[in-house]
């Protein structure tokens, strides 16, 4: 493979996992914002959304506005 070969597929893998991050990251927040709305512990849905205690307060901060 030549060496712009490998940079393109290179780029469409780091392309690829961005992607999935992103939407991986988009349905913790859904899902984090569900439990939030439920009245849930944060503790909890840390656990269930896999988000930090920082990421789900921000969040939290951002519904009651």
């Amino acid at each position: 493979m030549t060496k712009v070969g490998r940079i393109f597929e290179e780029e469409k893998i780091a392309y690829g996992e961005q992607c999935w991050l992103e939407g991986y990251f988009a349905e913790a927040k859904r899902t984090a914002t569900l439990m939030l709305e439920d009245g849930c512990d944060i503790v909890e849905i840390m656990r269930y959304s896999e988000l930090s205690r920082h990421e789900i307060e921000d969040l939290q901060k951002s519904l009651s506005t």
